[in-house]
């Protein structure tokens, strides 16, 4: 059972919330998914600009610890028969203009 407690009135999200004191790995899943809604539905409440800015910081914050991002080894073997291609010249590419063109077309 999850013990219900009052220790302060607000979060640090600025909402009046209950805390929750997780007793077993289960209800510590149980917090975790509360905390998570009650973060993404504030978030949500943001100006467009604020929320652009939160995930170029997120994604600032990964990219600066690299070494913990999982790639599989579906990936990783399709990074070396890329890798490879490209060695041989037989990789075919295209300028950004005419990616960004093909991909505009699209949407019209």
């Amino acid at each position: 059972m999850v013990d219900f407690t009052f220790p302060r009135p607000r979060s640090p999200l600025g909402m009046t919330m209950l805390w929750l004191r997780p007793r077993r790995e289960q209800e510590l899943s149980i917090y975790v998914i509360f905390i998570m809604t009650a973060l993404a539905q504030t978030i949500s409440t943001l100006p467009v600009e604020e929320r652009l800015q939160l995930v170029w910081d997120i994604w600032d914050s990964i990219a600066e610890d690299q070494s913990n991002i999982p790639v599989s080894e579906e990936d990783k073997a399709e990074i070396r028969r890329r890798l490879e291609l490209y060695r041989k010249g037989e990789l075919t590419s295209d300028t950004w203009e005419n990616v960004r063109a093909k991909i505009l077309a699209t949407r019209r």
